[in-house]
């Protein structure tokens, strides 16, 4: 029997990718409004990484599809890289994680998926 897939919005990955990119966004516009010289001798480079990100998420059964709930596990590490060209902003980030995904009814399998998302940027500087 064929395992039913869940409601796509809210699978723990994408879920986790959406939230990340946001912080992206947040990060750079906040460097836009705080711009810094750049140094003479070269761009500046600012680099976070955070290592290991663990998140737990239910999701209820969905009786009508056939999905009985399951309560997903994820971990993993994210590296976001912002390089200041001085007209521009060139942005860097990846995440790699690992997903264990265990059923409400034992009846189900449990199911580990992992990946690897990374999404680069080139970004004009906004004139204040």
């Amino acid at each position: 029997m064929k395992r039913p897939q869940s409601d796509s919005k809210n699978r723990g990955g994408r879920k986790t990718f959406r939230h990340s990119l946001v912080a992206v966004i947040v990060s750079v516009a906040s460097l836009w409004i705080a711009s810094t010289a750049q140094a003479a001798d070269g761009p500046e480079i600012t680099r976070e990484v955070r290592h290991a990100f663990s998140t737990v998420q239910h999701f209820d059964p969905i009786p009508e599809c056939g999905f009985p709930g399951a309560t997903e596990y994820a971990t993993g590490n994210d590296h976001l890289i912002l390089v200041d060209q001085g007209d521009s902003w060139h942005v860097t980030f990846m995440e790699t994680f690992r997903v264990l995904e265990v059923p409400d009814d034992p009846a189900f399998p449990t199911i580990e998926r992992k990946g690897t998302i990374r999404c680069t940027s080139i970004s004009p500087r906004a004139e204040l």
